[in-house]
């Protein structure tokens, strides 16, 4: 990538390229305040710590699902990754640099820009994107704004991905437990304009034992157990069979393009 220096012309490689785009980004929001513009809802920072012990995505699956799906856009671009928790998506995406942005990053987290991610956006310069990965974080940010600066960042034959847990996963195929997990999840969706078609869905299956689901719900792993009346997640637990040994969930993906000039 080349970075303009006064007359001097600077070949930077990837960590050089991540390193000057996370000291722009903390340049351009001053204490690492996060600006209201791309701010939807608050994060729910209440599941961190049950989220960081179990959490249903940490899963070499996942991560294979995941990569299948973004390496044809990633592979020697230059990517971003907003809302990205810990960035470990971008250890997957073989690109020429990723930068990993997220509000509420993990203490252990390194080269992952503390701030909102539309504000982030808001502080590069046009066309200067290949790709742009949101992964189960777009219903935190206002989707009109996100687009908006989307449609500025990305380079015209670029794209961005947001990927969500589908309310249309099996699971372990236990109707009243889906009812009851997914109790609300499209009304969330459609509140944060997430009510369109989704371009595609990827499904993908785990391993997972009884005790592992059971403190996965039990401890309010996700933000939507979070606000669940104790009864609710008893019953959940409850249902969970003792000999469950998989559990299929289904990722709804929906693309974005910037629209033509």
């Amino acid at each position: 990538w080349l970075k303009p220096c006064g007359s001097v012309v600077l070949l930077l490689n990837s960590s050089q390229w991540t390193l000057i785009m996370e000291e722009s980004a903390v340049a351009g929001s001053p204490d690492n305040m996060m600006p209201e513009a791309g701010w939807h809802g608050a994060w729910c920072t209440e599941t961190t710590a049950a989220y960081e012990k179990v959490n249903l995505l940490e899963h070499p699956a996942y991560w294979k699902a995941l990569s299948d799906l973004c390496l044809p856009f990633s592979k020697g671009k230059h990517v971003a990754d907003i809302g990205c928790a810990d960035g470990k998506l971008s250890s997957f995406l073989q690109a020429a640099a990723c930068t990993n942005v997220d509000p509420f990053p993990p203490d252990d987290a390194k080269h992952v820009i503390k701030m909102d991610g539309v504000a982030y956006l808001q502080t590069l310069e046009d066309d200067s994107l290949d790709f742009v990965t949101v992964i189960c974080a777009v219903h935190f940010m206002d989707r009109a704004t996100l687009e908006h600066e989307l449609g500025r960042v990305l380079k015209p034959e670029g794209r961005a991905i947001y990927v969500n847990v589908s309310p249309s996963s099996n699971m372990f195929g236990d109707c009243a437990f889906n009812a009851m997990f997914f109790d609300n999840w499209t009304a969330r969706d459609a509140q944060s304009g997430l009510d369109d078609k989704v371009s595609e869905q990827v499904i993908w299956e785990r391993d997972i034992t009884h005790d592992q689901l059971s403190i996965f719900v039990a401890k309010r792993s996700w933000p939507n157990l979070a606000i669940m009346p104790q009864e609710k997640i008893d019953s959940m637990v409850a249902a969970i069979p003792d000999d469950i040994s998989k559990m299929s969930i289904c990722l709804d993906v929906r693309h974005f393009c910037p629209p033509p000039p």
